[in-house]
């Protein structure tokens, strides 16, 4: 697509776009990639297979303007993000589960994209949305108390 990425911090990471279409197009986009994003979506949307619930992901290259891309697909809407390249891509998909949970409540493509925005601006920067991190970070803390207790009791033996 030979497009490059202006107007954004080069050391932002996390979730730069989000869309939500259906076989005829965007339902409604956010993100401050929406420019440069939409040839790129509106090219995978056009190949994407609507009667199948499917989740998909295409890593960053100068064809996704070296973004990753995912989407997940489900009853013929497809929840559509990009993210930098090292964002996790697990993150992303719980992002896109959100924003698919959310919209089967309420499909108001003004309130939705006000919704994703906020969305968008948590899964980004919330540490605590990364359950594996969370969980790695808590393991090494309980570790950690183990070893200590551990050593206070080899001084006391005889």
């Amino acid at each position: 697509f030979g497009l490059t990425c202006v107007g954004m911090d080069a050391t932002e990471n996390g979730i730069v776009y989000a869309a939500i279409v259906d076989r005829t197009g965007v339902i409604t986009q956010t993100g401050p990639l929406v420019p440069i994003m939409n040839n790129i979506i509106m090219s995978i949307t056009e190949h994407m297979d609507f009667n199948t619930n499917t989740k998909r992901q295409f890593k960053p290259a100068s064809a996704t303007n070296d973004h990753s891309i995912q989407y997940v697909l489900e009853d013929s809407i497809g929840f559509v993000s990009a993210a930098k390249p090292t964002f996790q891509t697990r993150i992303c998909f719980a992002f896109l589960e959100q924003i698919k949970s959310d919209y089967k409540i309420n499909c108001d493509p003004p309130k939705m994209k006000r919704h994703i925005d906020k969305l968008m601006e948590h899964y980004s920067k919330d540490p605590s949305v990364d359950k594996v991190l969370q969980i790695q970070s808590e393991v090494k803390e309980v570790t950690e108390i183990m070893n200590k207790n551990l050593s206070k009791t080899s001084f006391q033996l005889p």
